[in-house]
């Protein structure tokens, strides 16, 4: 499945919804618009896939528009992996994750470029007992963000930096724990990690 929003208010934005197998390969693109929450309880929010069982290889993308609620890659009973959530403009209020999953959530990503205003959002890899492999790509510089967890790499393009000003600053109250997290220094798109 393959959902766009460009204008507009909605408050669920799924690009598939499985109450009794896996959700595969949907994309969610947002080029514009506004999701929000419904009510004060949360309800509301983007998922590229939604499953019973297993979500994988699920893609987020957002250019514009608003996003006033939660962004996940996939969710699944079982596993969330593979799945994507690409931000390169817009806003959004809330938290990201890439993957998430009562059980296992392994090679999700969560990438940034551009210039969105990420100041009141949170960003999330694998939320699962078991997270492995999750990765937060930064390509672009001066990214605030209010927390950053479950990821167990960080890569940084410093090819986007821009004069001493951070790629990525992290402002919120809570603890941000990398301490088992891998951290890579590209240079470029086509040099070898640092």
């Amino acid at each position: 499945n393959t959902v766009y929003l460009e204008r507009g208010h909605i408050y669920l934005l799924y690009g598939a919804e499985s109450s009794g197998g896996d959700a595969k390969g949907n994309k969610v693109f947002i080029d514009g618009g506004l999701v929000s929450n419904r009510n004060q309880n949360g309800y509301g929010g983007v998922n590229g896939g939604n499953a019973s069982k297993s979500a994988l290889e699920n893609v987020v993308s957002i250019t514009r528009g608003k996003v006033n609620a939660y962004v996940y890659g996939g969710t699944g009973s079982l596993k969330a992996n593979e799945n994507k959530v690409l931000i390169s403009g817009g806003e959004i209020v809330g938290s990201v994750w890439g993957g998430s999953s009562d059980d296992e959530a392994k090679g999700n990503l969560v990438e940034i470029e551009g210039n969105p205003n990420l100041t009141a959002a949170s960003l999330f890899g694998g939320d699962a007992p078991i997270s492995l492999n999750n990765t937060l790509s930064i390509k672009t510089s001066g990214l605030v963000v209010q927390q950053i967890g479950d990821f167990q790499n960080l890569n940084f393009d410093v090819a986007q930096a821009v004069g001493s000003t951070p790629l990525l600053k992290v402002i919120g109250n809570q603890a941000t724990n990398i301490k088992n997290t891998i951290v890579k220094v590209t240079l470029d798109k086509n040099a070898i990690p640092l």
